[in-house]
This record gives structure tokens, C-alpha cells and sequence, in this order.
């Protein structure tokens, strides 16, 4: 055993044998600096990558789950949407808004004594809109002046009236029916305000 020993160790102790091993270990070395490494920190910068690429897919999922419910939330008031925007017009429109008050009087059989709706207001904070002051005053019929009271909300135009000041007037003639409450003659003062969704330009200084 003794022999089989020294045998080995002198084959081990051979230049040639000792040439090879330590051949042997450089390339380990080499392998490990040349291949090894590079490769190990390719393979962290790919995870590195990775994870941002899920990190990203988790914030995508959740803006297309914003988009989602946005888009629900539009379909849900598309209709009151669709209202506003044709009701509340950029411009102020105050000669437009004249005109279909006038029409609706027409229609409802009504005068109208004086309108004013000259003068424009404007919005108060960014989420509010710019305001017409509206004041008209009407004379017709019970019945007549309270249909066109009634349908000023039915206007192409927005508008909200403020206060309404009716009076009732004078019988034309004593014979008159006074019993019959909707032919009596009525005059009504309405305070309202009509809406646009642009900016009031300040008037040139004087």
C-alpha cells in the first residue's frame, strides 16, 4: 500500500502532471471571471428588468380598470352628458336666448313686456360655469303665463328662474268672468339665469 502511495505521489510531483493541474485550475478561473461573472450579472440586470416589466403590467391593468369604470361612468350619463352639452353653450348666445324666449311666448300665447339678458357674469370657481342674469316679464292669460312659466325648463337653452312675481290684473270689462281662474289676466315678473360654459372677456378699459 505503502508503494502504491509513493507511486502516486511521484506522479503527482511530475512537472508535466503539475503543469496540467495548474493549466487546469487557470481555466477554472478564467471560466469563473470570463463566463461565470458576466454571466451572473446578466442574469440579475434580466431579473432586474423583469420585475419592471411586472411592476409596469400591474400599473396597466390598474389604468385599464380606471378606464373601465371611466367608460361605464360615461355610458351611465351619456344622456344627461349629451343635455348639458347641448343646453350650455360655449358663448354667451344672449341673442339666441332672446329669440327662443320669444318663440316659447308665441307658443304659449303669451307677451312678453321686457326681457333683459344683456349682461354676463362670470364663473365663480374653475368647476362652475358662467351665468346670464335673465329678467322678463309676461302678461297673457292665468293659464298661459303659467305654461309658459312651466316650459321655460324645456327650453333648448338651460335656465333656472330665481323668483317669479305674479299679478293679477284689472278686468277689461265688468261682465268679465272672474270665476274662470284660468282666463283671468295675469302678469308675471320671472328673475332667472342662463348658463355657457366659456369666459367672460373683461371690457376694454375705458
Amino acid at each position: 500500500m505503502s508503494k502504491l502511495n509513493s507511486v502516486n505521489t511521484d506522479v503527482l510531483k511530475r512537472p508535466r502532471v503539475l503543469g496540467a493541474i495548474g493549466a487546469v485550475i487557470v481555466l477554472i478561473v478564467a471560466f469563473y471571471f470570463a463566463w461565470w461573472t458576466p454571466e451572473t450579472n446578466k442574469l440579475a440586470s434580466v431579473n432586474a428588468q423583469k420585475q419592471q416589466q411586472v411592476t409596469e403590467i400591474a400599473s396597466l391593468h390598474a389604468q385599464l380598470a380606471q378606464l373601465i369604470a371611466e367608460a361605464g361612468f360615461v355610458t351611465k350619463y351619456q344622456t344627461f352628458l349629451t343635455f348639458f352639452g347641448s343646453q350650455v353653450p360655449v358663448q354667451p348666445e344672449q341673442g339666441q336666448l332672446v329669440y327662443q324666449l320669444g318663440k316659447l311666448s308665441n307658443s304659449d300665447h303669451v307677451d312678453i313686456t321686457s326681457v333683459t339678458a344683456n349682461t354676463t357674469s362670470p364663473a365663480v370657481a374653475p368647476s362652475t360655469l358662467s351665468t346670464i342674469p335673465v329678467s322678463l316679464t309676461v302678461t297673457g292669460a292665468h293659464a298661459n303665463v303659467d305654461k309658459f312659466l312651466s316650459d321655460l325648463y324645456s327650453l333648448p337653452r338651460l335656465i333656472t328662474i330665481q323668483s317669479i312675481n305674479p299679478t293679477p290684473t284689472a278686468a277689461p270689462n265688468p261682465a268679465y268672468d272672474v270665476l274662470n281662474r284660468d282666463n283671468v289676466p295675469f302678469t308675471m315678473t320671472i328673475s332667472g339665469t342662463a348658463y355657457f360654459a366659456g369666459t367672460v372677456t373683461p371690457a376694454p378699459a375705458g
